[in-house]
């Protein structure tokens, strides 16, 4: 399911990891901590792998190890060393010459990371670049979601250029909801990130189904997925457009 209904996994992604970030924001947990034990209760509770009960055991008893040893440290950049630690063991029991379950194991990778980074800097940092990207949200909430009531331009002076509506618009519904059901803005803004999350999981699972459409296979796909993954969002989306084109090129040749 992972990657074959890219979708519904993106949808599964943001609604565990937005109720966790809330909640634990909410009431005072370690969201790095916690999340990092959810991710690998995620990872082996849906068997992305397919992995048989004997390798489960063993890669739950490195999971419980590692975020035990997590709780020792107080600086949370241990937490991505503890991680690579799990991901090795797990790197052990896969089918290295399976394009699809490889796929999986970077994608995965690559989402950690961007989970750390959301729940391991503070609210208003550097996310949603505040106060440029993060305005724009608000600023939707505020006007009760009809935005074009206000010009934002002479009003909010801190925009630094104009960001597409739909990202933005879906991060404020949100962000409301979350504080309806929370009472705290900061929790709701911490959850909101994770928006962003489910966002990539997209791009990276459509990114590789492009690659196997386009019959790359073995090394070839996996340096091009770890490429997809690690270049810069923006990087990204101009580099999609490129396979976009010659997979056209392709099909009407």
């Amino acid at each position: 399911m992972f990657l074959r209904f890219p979708f519904l996994s993106s949808v599964l992604i943001f609604f565990i990891f937005y109720f966790s970030t809330l909640l634990g924001t909410l009431y005072g947990f370690d969201i790095q901590k916690s999340n990092f034990l959810l991710y690998m209760v995620v990872i082996l509770g849906f068997n992305i792998f397919n992995f048989s009960k004997k390798n489960i055991i063993v890669l739950v008893l490195v999971g419980m190890i590692s975020f035990i040893s997590s709780l020792f440290f107080d600086n949370n950049k241990y937490i991505f060393y503890l991680f690579w630690v799990f991901m090795l063991f797990l790197l052990y029991f896969i089918d290295k010459k399976n394009d699809d379950l490889m796929g999986r194991y970077i994608i995965l990778v690559a989402l950690f990371f961007n989970l750390s980074f959301i729940t391991n800097t503070s609210i208003r940092d550097v996310q949603y670049d505040f106060p440029s990207c993060y305005n724009y949200i608000e600023y939707i909430v505020e006007n009760n979601f009809m935005f074009w009531n206000e010009n934002p331009l002479i009003s909010r002076p801190s925009y630094s250029s104009y960001h597409p509506i739909l990202h933005f618009f879906i991060a404020g519904i949100w962000l409301k909801f979350g504080v309806v059901i929370s009472s705290s803005v900061d929790a709701s803004n911490e959850a909101m990130q994770i928006l962003f999350l489910s966002d990539l999981f997209l791009f990276y699972a459509i990114s590789s189904k492009i690659l196997k459409n386009l019959n790359i296979n073995g090394l070839n796909y996996i340096v091009l997925l770890v490429f997809l993954v690690s270049i810069n969002i923006f990087l990204s989306v101009l580099f999609s457009i490129f396979i976009l084109y010659f997979s056209l090129s392709l099909y009407t040749s």
